[in-house]
């Protein structure tokens, strides 16, 4: 199903990769899904279900327990998406992690 309408809401976010490291990503939020590109000019779109569930997340150890992530998990085969933002101050990152994730 295609993305409806203009995005609601659009930015800069972290994606976790196939590669396994988190990579920059212009990030399009739509009513009934999510685009992002990769500054190499990968495209990637996702229409989400009403099944589908947003939740904050922590990663435990190495350079990605300093974001503040958050998963993205679909009924699709491949089953999450994981995103993430990086701030020097903690709580301006939590705080636009959680305007994401609501």
């Amino acid at each position: 199903q295609p993305l409806l309408g203009v995005p609601i809401r659009e930015g800069s976010l972290w994606h976790l990769s196939a590669q396994d490291r988190f990579e920059p990503v212009h990030f399009s939020l739509y009513v009934n899904g999510f685009a992002f590109c990769t500054s190499d000019g990968l495209e990637a779109s996702v229409s989400l279900s009403p099944f589908s569930l947003v939740r904050n997340c922590r990663f435990q150890s190495g350079e990605c327990s300093k974001l503040k992530s958050f998963k993205v998990s679909l009924l699709d085969p491949d089953p999450c998406c994981y995103f993430a933002i990086r701030s020097s101050c903690e709580r301006e990152a939590d705080e636009e992690r959680s305007d994401w994730v609501l």
